[in-house]
């Protein structure tokens, strides 16, 4: 069995649209049990952002970017994820569970993509227990929103000391 590398390749998947994509251009920069910090670029050119960081809680089911253009912060991302490592080869795969939420440098607050949940589960793309799964993850990260602690959980996301 070959040995599993030290830096695991990573995979965005999505149902809607249907894709699996490599994310080799993505420079993980810490890694430690449920919690990685990516920083990347976007796979092609856009006028809203340029550039982000990623962190991900797997235990959570929840990915929080910040989107960047120019240097400045945009806003921050937030995706409803599932996450699937291959033991044997350390292969990372991140299934994007179609909720998202935007916070806006204001703070406002937005859910998006919650109508793509019903119709995944109609036509076959996504079984109930993630579904389920996802509902919950996005509960929890609202909570931890609408509590005020955000910026605590951000205070993990410190990209300058190369930790979460």
């Amino acid at each position: 069995m070959p040995a599993k590398p030290a830096t695991p390749t990573i995979y965005r998947r999505r149902y809607i649209p249907d894709e699996k994509v490599c994310l080799r251009d993505d420079t993980i920069i810490f890694h430690k049990d449920n919690i990685m910090l990516t920083k990347w670029a976007t796979l092609r050119p856009r006028r809203d952002f340029d550039s982000g960081l990623s962190c991900y809680f797997m235990d959570k089911g929840v990915k929080v970017s910040k989107f960047f253009l120019h240097g400045d912060l945009c806003y921050h991302y937030i995706d409803i994820i599932e996450t699937q490592i291959d033991p044997a080869s350390g292969e990372i795969v991140f299934n994007d569970l179609l909720i998202d939420i935007i916070i806006e440098n204001n703070g406002f607050v937005k859910v998006v993509d919650l109508d793509q949940i019903p119709a995944a589960l109609e036509s076959g793309l996504i079984t109930v227990e993630q579904s389920m799964y996802a509902l919950k993850s996005c509960a929890w990260v609202l909570g931890v929103i609408y509590k005020g602690d955000f910026d605590e959980l951000l205070g993990r996301f410190d990209h300058n000391s190369g930790r979460c």
